[in-house]
């Protein structure tokens, strides 16, 4: 569903098997499974949805200049198979000034297919509304943007889109220490809706006064359920059910509030199934589910997720994702990782991943640290997360179920079968690069000379070229040397007579494919 935050966890990536498993990345997408989307000086994705279309839209808060917060809402429209959307923004991505400390909750497209990203900047929480080409839409609050102040530093932006497009936002509102729940609507036209408490806000207190809200669900009848952390204790799970005008519901647990002090962790992520019941996902990642009594469901298996959000799938799987890493245990670079479980029962899906960190998928999503915020799965349950790659925002794409061995036909079985297509016209796989092998026999100098062609320079540089000489049974290796960045080569030559021809090696090249082994013509000395 929504953002989330990083486990701190030591996590061993073992090969994967040759053949597409569930969790693997979907080389179909963007050519290797994930895209990084440049925006500003540091950019991360912190919510997703996709379209009737297939198509992503991820949105995150950006900064613009080095160091400084994010001052802008970025959102980026990636076409079904991870390509950036030209018909949004011109190239696919765009940013939305906001003002300081900008913070997105969430990201969703509505019955018209416009783009509404609920957020918190400057203190208040607002609303952004795109039209399909990523125009603000003056339709709403006139700019685009609607905005509303509690009377608090107001932070968060988690929303639930509701009838008549009317779009709800959650946080928190805090003043004087103290913290409150935070509710805020907007109609159709981006104005605060008169019927929902007072003008358009809700404000909610809980014993201790101090109550954030992380998550919101929609429940039946256009009414809401947030959910977060309160600290009575240490990490209390919050509850509020309101209804439709935004009075507290009392039909769950008498009057609509509920605290549960037994270990939850609080809550990142929910979702309200059609019998009442909250899945949630605690602080640690700790899943777990509250039955519409308020109360921790003891038949629900509670086991642990990626720290972060959780989506369902069409075949009611829990579907959650963050980031694996950290310096708790040796500062392993953090790596996105997701992990799926059975939403009725709760039993983590063992056929999902099969990595060392339990029964998860983990994902290398470039050279930098890199993890995700957001989940959302797609028509055929392949789950899409977004969060970073370094200073960029990064999407993946894993598969859901087990794919045929060798699914490319290019005879490689190995964890690089699925390599990533920069430099290649093919769908998916791994690209075997051709290359040509010159020898020039020694002349005025005892040196062979030669040089490698090939139409990818990466294919040419610092390859070793090794010269053997033919012979009966096994040939005879004689020397040796290592190509400059032009494929040029020299090595000492003292041939005795004979005939002698050069050979490299095929080898892998990281984000390129692999380079062909060839083979020089042969050239004779005569005594």
């Amino acid at each position: 569903m929504r953002r989330g935050l990083l486990t701190c966890l030591l996590a061993l990536v073992f090969p994967a098997a040759a053949a597409a498993t569930p969790g693997d990345l979907d080389p179909t997408y963007s050519r290797d499974g994930y895209v990084g989307i440049a925006l500003g000086e540091a950019a991360r994705a912190t919510a997703i949805a996709l379209d009737p279309q297939g198509r992503a839209v991820v949105a995150g808060p950006v900064s613009e200049t080095e160091g400084e917060p994010a001052g802008a809402i970025g959102v980026a429209r990636l076409t079904a198979d991870g390509k950036l959307d030209p018909s949004f923004s011109g190239d696919g991505k765009a940013l939305y000034e906001a003002g300081a400390a900008v913070r997105v909750g969430d990201v969703a497209v509505d019955d018209l297919g416009r783009i509404v990203v609920g957020a918190s900047a400057a203190g208040d929480l607002l609303a952004l509304r795109l039209t399909d080409d990523g125009s603000p839409d003056p339709a709403f609050s006139g700019d685009g943007i609607a905005r509303a102040d509690a009377g608090g530093d107001e932070g968060g932006g988690d929303m639930v889109l509701g009838p008549s497009s009317t779009a709800t936002l959650g946080g928190s509102s805090c003043a004087a220490g103290k913290c409150r729940f935070v509710l805020a609507r907007f109609d159709a036209a981006g104005a605060p809706d008169p019927g929902f408490g007072t003008g358009g806000i809700v404000l909610t207190s809980f014993p201790g006064d101090w109550a954030v809200i992380n998550d919101l669900a929609a429940t039946a009848g256009g009414g809401v359920r947030a959910a977060g952390d309160t600290r009575t204790q240490y990490h209390e799970l919050a509850i509020a059910q309101y209804t439709a005008s935004g009075t507290l519901d009392p039909s769950f647990n008498g009057g609509g509030l509920a605290v549960i002090s037994e270990n939850t962790q609080g809550a990142l992520s929910i979702v309200v199934d059609s019998a009442g019941r909250m899945l949630g996902l605690g602080g640690f990642g700790l899943l777990y589910r509250v039955t519409a009594q308020a109360a921790i469901d003891p038949s629900f298996s509670r086991s642990y997720m990626p720290r972060g959000a959780f989506t369902i799938d069409s075949r009611d799987r829990v579907v959650a994702a963050g980031a694996a890493g950290g310096c708790s245990r040796g500062c392993v670079p953090l790596d996105t990782v997701v992990g799926r479980a059975d939403a009725g029962t709760g039993a983590v899906d063992k056929g999902f991943g099969g990595s060392s960190f339990g029964d998860r998928a983990l994902a290398d999503l470039g050279a930098g640290p890199d993890g995700a915020y957001a989940v959302a799965t797609d028509e055929s349950d392949r789950p899409l997360t977004a969060g970073y790659a370094d200073d960029k925002i990064a999407v993946a794409r894993f598969e859901a179920a087990a794919g045929p061995p060798d699914q490319d036909a290019d005879r490689v079985r190995d964890p690089r079968d699925a390599c990533p297509l920069r430099f290649s016209h093919r769908a998916n796989g791994c690209p075997l690069i051709k290359r040509r092998l010159t020898l020039q026999g020694p002349k005025r100098a005892d040196l062979w000379l030669g040089r490698i062609r090939s139409s990818q320079d990466r294919c040419l540089q610092d390859q070793t070229v090794r010269v053997f000489k033919l012979r009966a049974g096994r040939d005879e290796p004689t020397t040796q040397a290592t190509t400059d960045d032009d494929g040029h080569w020299s090595a000492d030559a003292n041939p005795r007579p004979g005939t002698y021809y050069a050979r490299v090696e095929r080898n892998f090249r990281e984000r390129l494919g692999a380079c062909a082994r060839a083979r020089s013509h042969a050239v004779t000395i005569r005594g």
